[in-house]
């Protein structure tokens, strides 16, 4: 199982601004917005990959992709919440077409859905799926 650990922490380094301390696994990171966060996550994904559940698109990554990223990156919703119209999940290619920003902003930073509410066990599949299937 991956596991991967997240801790914000704002901290007022003196000049009345608050920056984030990040913590992702060991690393510590100090940065003024969670785009400047860079992972430094070492998972030896062939150990995972053995091990792994068989996840695909049709059995269990639609389905996370509907529910929880089409609200706003969908080609047919009328309002994307300021979501970028170019970054759609209508089909399984454009979904990996983005597989690198999904897996930092859905895993690793885990500022989307901005909203929360992915269970452990999607992201364990999403991570699965991204890892080991693509």
């Amino acid at each position: 199982m991956i596991s991967l650990f997240l801790l914000l922490v704002g901290c007022d380094d003196g000049d009345g601004e608050y920056d984030m301390v990040v913590t992702v696994g060991p690393n510590q990171q100090v940065v003024d917005s969670a785009e400047e966060i860079e992972p430094e996550v070492n998972v030896d994904t062939a150990d995972i990959c053995a091990t792994a559940p068989y996840v695909s698109w049709d059995n269990k990554v639609r389905g996370l992709i509907t529910t929880h990223c089409q609200g706003c990156h969908s080609s047919v919703t009328p309002y994307t919440y300021g979501a970028p119209e170019s970054v759609t999940f209508d089909t399984e290619q454009e979904t990996i077409n983005w597989q690198e920003r999904i897996q930092v902003r859905v895993l690793d930073v885990e500022d989307m859905p901005p909203a929360g509410g992915l269970l452990e066990e999607d992201k364990y599949l999403l991570q699965v799926w991204l890892s080991c299937w693509l």
